[in-house]
């Protein structure tokens, strides 16, 4: 199997991994964050979703470097320039990183051809913040 589909194979189950577990943490605060409408239903407000998905992945990058998904599959989160940054340059990097992860979500033969046309793996997001998922 070539390396390149080996590892773009692994990015994608990383990526499934790290969704189902936020899908599962959805779940569990479901009781706290959803509303009835006027109809019965209930639902939880988009940007709710949103922010939540966006603090579970900056609290895992930031605090263990890496998510579970990564974690499972051994890769490793790395700055391409290895700059002496303070806590905040890099949380700021890893900001600007998931902030692509909506067009990711919504297009993703968009993050597959990225990695795949890219010479250091990088999906878009990577790719804007210089930072590239490594394998261990």
């Amino acid at each position: 199997m070539n390396d390149k589909f080996k590892y773009l194979l692994k990015r994608i189950l990383s990526t499934g991994i790290d969704l189902i577990v936020f899908a599962i943490l959805g779940k569990l605060l479901e009781p706290i964050t959803k509303y009835q409408n006027q109809d019965g239903n209930y639902y939880t407000p988009i940007g709710i979703v949103i922010l939540t998905y966006y603090v579970f992945f900056l609290f895992q990058e930031s605090f263990f470097g890496k998510t579970l998904g990564k974690y499972l599959l051994k890769f490793e989160i790395k700055e391409l320039e290895k700059l002496e940054t303070r806590k905040y340059e890099k949380f700021f990097r890893l900001f600007v990183r998931r902030s692509f992860d909506l067009l990711d979500l919504i297009c993703p033969f968009f993050y597959i051809l990225f990695i795949v046309f890219n010479g250091k793996n990088q999906k878009f997001g990577d790719y804007i913040s210089n930072i590239v998922v490594a394998e261990k």
